[in-house]
């Protein structure tokens, strides 16, 4: 049980590291494409 909160945990702290690189990536390719 500890082991999957701590699991979920991270998981969202990857997502939320992750947000800021995937949005300047989808502005990168708006740009390309425009």
């Amino acid at each position: 049980m500890t082991g999957m909160k701590m699991f979920k945990l991270w998981m969202v702290v990857m997502l939320l590291g992750l947000l800021p690189v995937v949005s300047e990536a989808q502005e990168d390719i708006n740009n390309a494409i425009n």
